[in-house]
């Protein structure tokens, strides 16, 4: 009897699993081929603006935007890359440092390759410590 709650609960842990993945899917962020011009801004730990720049690209991530850019180094992990300096700038994970990502001033809700370049937007990266 045991055996059949087991796998009454797997098979239910199994299809709700199946069922967020659908829905993540169905409403993650769309990305935009073509030529698009962005402004990419850059705080720094003391609230300093040490970048300020509109770019014109054609990637559809901000980490592929970074990247070609060269503004940005990264390290990945088993979740993807993450952030890990910015214009030569970067977190010490000692001191708890890490980059915010915010789009037109909303925090970012995904990582810098999900976040989708639109055209217009500003993408602004400020190194915050704390976690």
């Amino acid at each position: 009897m045991n055996n059949k709650k087991n796998l009454y609960a797997v098979l239910a842990l199994v299809l709700v699993a199946a069922a967020l993945m659908g829905v993540y899917w169905l409403t993650k962020p769309k990305t935009q081929a073509g030529a698009k011009t962005v402004t990419v801004t850059v705080f720094d730990a003391a609230g300093s603006n040490v970048f300020n720049q509109e770019l014109n690209t054609n990637a559809e991530t901000l980490g592929d935007l970074l990247e070609s850019e060269n503004l940005a180094g990264f390290q990945t992990s088993t979740y993807g890359r993450f952030i890990v300096s910015v214009t030569g700038i970067e977190a010490d994970s000692a001191a708890q440092q890490w980059w915010h990502i915010s789009i037109d001033g909303a925090e970012a809700a995904v990582g810098c390759d999900e976040l989708p370049v639109t055209d217009g937007a500003v993408y602004t990266l400020t190194l915050k410590t704390g976690y």
